[in-house]
């Protein structure tokens, strides 16, 4: 199924541009419908923003910032409107299954015995893929096995200490592929949750901050499978849009972050203190990458690269020096 969006001016604060957006195309895949990164061209990423001949030309004439206004203003509006969604489930209700709820010790607990099991599986499935991996990508591996001391010790720190903010219904499997431009706004769909998860999983409540961190996931992934798609095609190019690729993710992500922050302050679901905001979002983006690891292993080796740069990334230190991407 496949959603083609119209090309559109887009007004940035107030002044029309003369770009059009380059055509969106969103492609569902039914199987996996939970990992859409790659399949999933937000905007018209791939085609736009790290065309390798773009990126060498003018990257002497503009900011990184103002390369990529339309995709940032872009993603300011889609921030915003994840907010509104978040608001919005976070509205007291006479209805048990959407009241608003403090999140317990128990609630805690149970996050952590559930991620501290989703390491371990983790962890198991990259010592079983050092068989098969590619000469390449057995260092990064090793230093990443080396590091499940940490993993789990970090789990149990991020879950030690209370949460302020209260829990709600959430949307549970946020991510670029759950997302329509229409018109320069967007539509969030799918709302069924996670499909590997039971029925009662998915309506459990949580914290908005895990669809946060499945969203800041879902842009690392699209910078990362934008530059796996260019191997493939272009070798040699890799190294001329990489710079460019980290740019645009570390500019997407932060413009998200801040507008964000700023349609969600004073909701009762989000923590007011940031400290909170950060040991929760730490937390999440730890619970999302271990998924994507289990799943990049089972499903897509040659992808495993993304997920593990950003396991080593979210433990606290510089992400594992990638080695220069090669076609699978």
């Amino acid at each position: 199924m496949s959603f083609l969006i119209e090309n559109r001016p887009v007004d940035i604060e107030g002044e029309n541009t003369k770009s059009n957006l380059a055509f969106a195309v969103v492609t569902v895949d039914v199987d996996h419908f939970d990992i859409m990164a790659g399949k999933s061209v937000l905007i018209g990423v791939t085609d736009r923003v790290f065309d390798t001949a773009r990126v060498v030309d003018k990257a002497a004439e503009a900011t990184t910032t103002e390369r990529h206004a339309i995709y940032a203003e872009q993603m300011r509006i889609l921030a915003r409107r994840i907010a509104e969604m978040h608001r919005a489930l976070a509205i007291d209700s006479k209805d048990p299954a959407f009241a608003p709820e403090p999140i317990s010790e128990r609630d805690l607990a149970a996050c952590r015995q559930a991620m501290l099991k989703d390491a371990e599986a983790t962890f198991n499935a990259l010592e079983a893929a050092q068989a098969t991996a590619g000469e390449a990508d057995r260092p990064v591996l090793k230093e990443l096995l080396a590091r499940r001391p940490e993993c789990l010790d970090s789990i149990k720190a991020l879950t030690e200490r209370p949460v302020t903010a209260l829990k709600t219904r959430i949307h549970g499997d946020l991510h670029l592929g759950q997302i329509l431009v229409v018109q320069n706004d967007f539509y969030i769909i799918d709302f069924e949750g996670e499909p590997a998860r039971s029925l009662a999983e998915r309506r459990a409540k949580g914290s908005p901050v895990r669809d946060v961190a499945g969203m800041l996931r879902s842009f690392d992934y699209a910078a990362g499978a934008t530059l796996n798609k260019l191997a493939e095609q272009d070798p040699d190019g890799v190294g001329r849009v990489r710079a460019d690729a980290e740019a645009w993710n570390k500019l997407i992500q932060e413009t998200f972050m801040t507008s964000y922050s700023q349609a969600i302050a004073g909701c009762a679901s989000w923590p007011a203190d940031p400290a909170e905001v950060d040991r929760l979002l730490k937390l999440f983006l730890l619970e999302k990458v271990l998924y994507e690891i289990r799943y990049e292993v089972a499903n897509r080796p040659a992808w495993l690269r993304i997920p593990l740069a950003g396991l080593s990334a979210i433990l606290g230190s510089a992400p594992a020096k990638e080695k220069e991407l090669v076609p699978a």
